[in-house]
């Protein structure tokens, strides 16, 4: 049985004037760090149990008091309606602002212009113009203004502690063995070395890995190994001459001094043959899991519940989108209603007109295809298959797991909202540079 997963505690910032006013109730003796860990686990008691009497149900309570405002017959009734309802309001557009930022960071950033604009204006918003003391005094100086948090921090987290210096009487007391200078430049003689030998434990075997008679190997009880050990017996046993041992590693009749892992996984690996829609996948300018998701796809290797039913007959095999057909790759991704609505909208932006795709192999030749260069450059054919790919494939996991279902005009609506950001984040290449105007100028 698994256990619990722990979930991390979510700090919301429109509690910290509460915070402020707890915080200092919180007494604990010890270091800093002590101190400042009890104090965060302390409130996070405090914290939940204030926020499930005044801010659970959020999105619920915040109408509801704006309801009975609006409903008050009295002045003074309705503006303490009213300012309940405000702090509701405040709370929950906190959360909410909050909440979206985590959420915009978990999404990525797709290397965009506008993630880079963002960038540089919250950084511009962070900036630290001035800062007040607790004396009400104003910090202009950057100089002053790092001594005081340095200050507030190790306040907080305390200062560097000098530790004592043990004595040697000391430390001698916690080791039970002692040896003196002398026996530690002493040489080794053989009795030395048959006292310590006959020293190790009953269960302990010393063995050496040849004698002067020939290897000392233990059976082999797999075949690699006896591979191994025929390879080492046909090595020659290691001479006793007074000179240092020197190692390399041989890969694919090449010496080197140092380990490649990288090497020797291309000694390794079985190639095959490049695939003839490798470059249809991996090419510069693809988004990652874009590609990614294709393929996979063109390898069959989804996890279509076509495939799954075969791996468990328990398994329901019709298709998330549309429940009608076996859900095959296919059909999920070409055949059905709703990619086929996708990708009739997909071939009317590249001025494709009559063109029906029905199998993978022919998505593939579409590829392929070197006309139609002014309205559908093949780059921009292939950008646009990935994103379809992907964005149906999301939305088949959407239904499945989460039961949230999404028309295909807003499902398209984000696969052009992923190209156009693709192609700002390469822009600058040379095979980009059009492709901007080709995708906007269609529609």
């Amino acid at each position: 049985m698994k256990g619990k997963i722990k979930k991390s505690f979510m700090f919301i910032n429109c509690l910290l004037e509460f915070i402020k006013l707890c915080w200092p109730a919180l007494n604990f003796s010890g270091t800093h760090m002590f101190c400042l860990s009890r104090k965060l686990k302390e409130l996070k008691g405090i914290i939940r149990n204030f926020s499930k009497q005044n801010f659970s149900n959020l999105e619920l309570r915040g109408p509801r008091r704006y309801d009975k405002a609006a409903k008050r017959p009295a002045i003074v009734q309705e503006r303490q309606a009213h300012r309940k309802w405000m702090v509701l309001a405040e709370a929950e557009e906190s959360f909410l602002r909050q909440r979206s930022r985590v959420k915009s960071y978990a999404d990525g950033d797709a290397n965009t212009a506008f993630f880079h604009l963002s960038i540089i204006s919250r950084s511009a918003r962070n900036h630290i113009h001035f800062l007040v003391n607790d004396y009400g005094n104003i910090i202009y100086q950057p100089v002053e203004i790092k001594r005081h948090i340095v200050g507030f921090y190790e306040n907080l987290l305390g200062s560097h502690v000098s530790q004592s210096t043990a004595r040697l009487s000391d430390l001698q007391r916690l080791v039970k063995f002692k040896c003196s200078e002398t026996d530690c430049s002493a040489s080794v003689t053989a009795s030395d070395v048959r006292i310590a030998l006959f020293s190790l434990p009953s269960n302990k075997t010393p063995a050496a890995a040849s004698n002067s008679v020939g290897w000392l190997i233990r059976p082999a009880r797999s075949p690699i190994a006896e591979d191994l050990q025929v390879y080492l017996t046909t090595s020659p046993l290691p001479a006793d001459v007074a000179v240092t041992d020197h190692y390399s590693w041989h890969i694919v009749n090449r010496a080197t001094s140092d380990f490649s892992t990288a090497s020797t996984w291309e000694a390794l690996r079985t190639h095959y043959p490049i695939q003839p829609w490798t470059k249809h996948i991996w090419f510069s300018g693809a988004v990652p899991k874009h590609a990614f998701t294709m393929w996979t796809a063109t390898l069959d290797r989804l996890p279509t519940r076509s495939r799954m039913a075969r791996w468990c007959s328990n398994n329901m095999s019709s298709c998330c989108l549309c429940n009608d057909a076996e859900e095959t790759r296919d059909h999920l991704l070409l055949r059905c209603d709703t990619s086929r609505r996708i990708w009739n909208m997909a071939m009317r932006r590249l001025r494709t007109y009559n063109r029906r795709i029905n199998t993978w192999s022919g998505l593939l030749s579409w590829l392929s295809e070197s006309t139609n260069a002014q309205t559908s450059p093949q780059l921009l054919r292939r950008l646009v298959a990935q994103s379809i790919v992907y964005h149906i494939w999301q939305e088949r996991n959407a239904r499945l797991h989460s039961r949230i279902s999404t028309p295909s005009d807003p499902i398209f609506k984000r696969i052009g909202c992923a190209i156009r950001h693709c192609i700002l984040a390469t822009r600058k290449q040379r095979q980009f540079v059009d492709l901007m105007h080709v995708w906007l100028f269609n529609s």
